[in-house]
């Protein structure tokens, strides 16, 4: 049997070798790339992929519209801010940081009953990812909320995309929404908690500062939507006809479609990053060969979104138990209640830097002591100036001292829990399987 005809708009460069899931799909499916300058996409195509579409033109646009008025099937990857995608264009040779920008179907997305904003990006304090980040010139790890680990019950249990998934890691994804009024049907995929909020995509960027950003996020009150299937029929997205480069005769006679000939269906994740081997695999030397270990499901998500889409889905329940991820949540929880005291001290003395700054500049109006030094290119402090910057560092280095407590009182208590379980699972265990043995050894000689 042929596998699946799979036609793919790649705007993120992903036959290099850091994606290896989309690798895996070109394995198990005929993986055909679009030119750019097609108009017409073959009605009888099993599935079309989109990855990051940022420059499509007008023509790929409709051939897209086309393709799913005539009843086709859908999987479209966007993202606000694509940290793992090289920039377009020129982009790199002038400097600018590695990302890869915003990417969206917004023409297409209203047509098809989505609503979704590439300036705002998802962040949710409840399932946060825990990233290295600095804080005063030391290095700290912190809960990340742009950052997102979605787990069940966040992964919609009955379907055979997310059902079997353990974990998927999400860097800065997008939101997405169903539009009132529409006909379609908006099925939540992968979901934040409840607690979860919608921030500026600049702001939750790599190149952004975590702890600045830990110190102004606020947790909202309802769960945003990361993943979503669509289903239903609609209408054009380009009701006043074709566009000008879109020249090939579509059916019907008149030209193009301007209503659903048959039902489609459509899945849509706003994070492109997901994809990338950095969001879910290590890489590592076994017997002398580079071996990817997968430690959450996104390469799993992606084979089967694209077997439920072009009906293949026996699989998808045995894929998903490779994953090597085994979360301690008590660990979790005293790292969680640890940053929380560490962000308040912190926040405490962005509080006083900010205090003793107005303080410096209300004093920087008095005379210098110094006259014949007052044209120098540096300024001359007064009395008062350097009593308030002795008091400052004072301030300072009390306060880095707190924030070494803390740090210190953290893995106190997770190297404590932590070697309470290496005795149960390296000493407990095993002395557990002996008394066993030596009892049905006992067992049987008294029933001889």
């Amino acid at each position: 049997v042929k596998p699946p005809v799979v036609v793919l708009i790649d705007g993120a460069g992903t036959s290099g070798a850091s994606w290896s899931a989309m690798a895996e799909a070109r394995h198990q499916f005929t993986v055909r790339t679009l030119n750019a300058d097609t108009t017409v996409i073959d009605p009888t195509t099993a599935a079309l992929m989109i990855v990051h579409p940022r420059d499509l033109s007008p023509g790929e646009t409709f051939a897209i519209d086309q393709y799913v008025l005539n009843g086709g099937h859908v999987l479209a990857f966007v993202d606000p801010d694509a940290e793992t995608v090289a920039p377009a264009g020129d982009a790199m040779s002038m400097g600018s940081a590695p990302a890869g920008g915003s990417s969206d179907l917004l023409g297409l997305f209203k047509a098809w009953g989505i609503a979704y904003d590439p300036t705002k990006t998802a962040a949710d304090w409840d399932q946060a990812m825990r990233i290295q980040a600095e804080s005063f010139g030391r290095p700290t790890v912190v809960d990340y909320p742009p950052y997102i680990a979605a787990k069940p019950p966040f992964l919609k249990p009955d379907d055979p995309v997310t059902g079997d998934l353990k974990i998927v890691n999400m860097i800065t994804p997008g939101a997405l929404a169903h539009v009132e009024g529409m006909a379609s049907v908006f099925t939540p995929l992968i979901q934040t908690s409840p607690h979860a909020a919608l921030v500026e995509s600049s702001d939750a960027v790599a190149a952004a500062d975590p702890l600045a950003f830990l110190t102004k996020y606020k947790p909202g009150n309802q769960p945003l939507v990361l993943a979503a299937r669509v289903t239903g029929q609609f209408t054009t997205a380009f009701p006043n006809g074709a566009p000008k480069d879109a020249h090939a005769p579509l059916p019907p006679k008149d030209g193009y479609l301007k209503a659903s000939a048959r039902p489609a269906e459509i899945i849509v994740a706003a994070d492109v990053d997901m994809l990338s081997d950095h969001s879910w695999t290590d890489t590592r030397d076994i017997g002398g060969q580079q071996i990817q270990i997968p430690f959450a499901s996104n390469g799993d998500f992606l084979i089967n979104a694209l077997e439920s889409l072009t009906g293949r889905t026996g699989l998808s329940s045995l894929r998903a138990r490779g994953v090597a991820s085994r979360p301690l949540t008590r660990l979790a929880a005293l790292e969680r209640a640890a940053d929380d005291r560490y962000r308040a001290t912190q926040e405490s003395l962005s509080r006083k830097l900010e205090q003793t700054q107005r303080q410096l500049l209300a004093l920087s109006g008095g005379q210098s002591r110094d006259k014949a030094s007052a044209s120098a290119s540096a300024p001359v402090l007064n009395d008062k100036q350097q009593d308030a910057l002795r008091d400052f560092r004072a301030e300072m280095m009390e306060t880095r001292s707190q924030l070494r407590d803390v740090q210190r009182d953290l893995h106190r208590d997770i190297d404590r829990l932590e070697a309470r379980l290496k005795v149960v699972d390296i000493g407990l265990m095993p002395l557990a399987v002996v008394i066993f043995a030596i009892l049905m050894a006992v067992a049987g000689r008294r029933r001889r």
